[in-house]
């Protein structure tokens, strides 16, 4: 029989590591054997659709079933997902310990990319270029141009803000 390594472990699906001075904050509850919740701040630092890596003061039990809030002041990010902690290491200092959890649902696509965004990566493939314009659009399910100021565009998309509401 052989014997599992590092080597032979093969994720899933791919991780998305985060840069550091992303918007996206995480805190993570435990059920205490008290009345009250314990709560402690993390610093995510990668994220895939079933788990993710977080850096944290405090450390977790193996096996331990935790709440991650997730929020995001820049984004309309504000939710809470149940996980699992997979396993612990002691990080660089005695101060330091990563964790990482899988999730108990699996994130979407939206929210992974939601998440990816509010954390400081950028997953474009072609270069945007920042500019300030005033435009007209006119999309294909509203007949009725509105208007809009340009922020940014690439070879594959461009970026307006506007006051109209617009359903995805």
């Amino acid at each position: 029989m052989p014997i599992a390594t590092r080597q032979h472990i093969q994720r899933q699906h791919a991780r998305i590591g985060f840069e550091v001075g992303g918007d996206l904050m995480v805190v993570v509850r435990r059920n205490s054997t008290s009345d009250d919740n314990e709560e402690f701040a993390a610093s995510p630092l990668d994220v895939s659709l079933n788990g993710m890596k977080l850096s944290m003061s405090q450390a977790l039990v193996f096996g331990e079933v935790v709440k991650l809030h997730f929020q995001s002041n820049n984004l309309d990010i504000d939710f809470d997902l149940d996980a699992e902690v997979r396993w612990i290491r002691q990080g660089e200092n005695d101060d330091v310990w990563l964790v990482g959890c899988a999730f108990a649902t699996q994130l979407n696509d939206e929210r992974i990319n939601s998440l990816a965004t509010a954390g400081g990566v950028d997953r474009r493939r072609s270069p945007r270029i920042k500019l300030e314009m005033q435009a007209t659009v006119q999309l294909a399910c509203n007949t009725t141009p509105f208007r809009v100021t340009l922020l940014d565009y690439s070879a594959t998309g461009l970026r307006f803000a506007s006051d109209a509401t617009i359903e995805p």
